[in-house]
C-alpha cells in the first residue's frame, strides 16, 4: 500500500473530510487530494503533523511514503 491509500484509509476510516484534514495542515483540498492520488508527497514536517494528527507512527507514514529516506548530501 502506497502513502495516498494508506493516507485515505486513515481518512476515510475516521470520518475525516480532506476539507478537515487540510484545514490542520494548512494546505488547500487539491494538496490533500494530490497527496491520496499519488501526485505530490509531502515534505517531513507535514508527514509527522499527519502521524500526529492520526495518532501512527511516524515510521509508519515515512515507509508508506518511500523505501528509503532521502539523501542528506
Amino acid at each position: 500500500m502506497n502513502f495516498g491509500e494508506k493516507l485515505y484509509r486513515l481518512r476515510v476510516e475516521r470520518g475525516i473530510y480532506q476539507k478537515q484534514l487540510a484545514a490542520y495542515l494548512h494546505v488547500s483540498v487539491g494538496t490533500i487530494s494530490n497527496y491520496e492520488n499519488g501526485i505530490h508527497s509531502p515534505d517531513l514536517k507535514t508527514l509527522s503533523k499527519l502521524a500526529s494528527y492520526f495518532r501512527v507512527s511516524r515510521t509508519i507514514c515515512w515507509t508508506a511514503r518511500t523505501m528509503s529516506p532521502p539523501s542528506m548530501a
